[in-house]
């Protein structure tokens, strides 16, 4: 036998259950939770490709942690 949520949780509706006083569990219509992830990846896609405007070769090179000469970086190839 299948519990009638269809009956208790409309679209839109959010429910919070609480136990010992701390809320431990959401319960929401599927179409709410799907709209929440969609705007959660849509908003992290956003900050990663702003991000990235920020690196220009001119950010970089005049950085604090680039020595002085260049040419005394060393370059190491790492065994696997």
């Amino acid at each position: 036998m299948t519990f009638p949520f269809k009956k208790f949780v409309k679209k839109g509706e959010k429910y919070i259950m609480v136990e010992n006083g701390k809320p431990e569990y959401v319960v929401m219509h599927y179409d709410d939770y799907a709209e929440l992830i969609e705007r959660k990846e849509a908003a992290a896609m956003a900050n990663l490709e702003g991000g990235f405007a920020d690196f220009t070769a001119d950010s970089i090179l005049s950085g604090p942690n680039l020595p002085e000469d260049i040419s005394k970086i060393r370059l190491e190839d790492l065994p696997l």
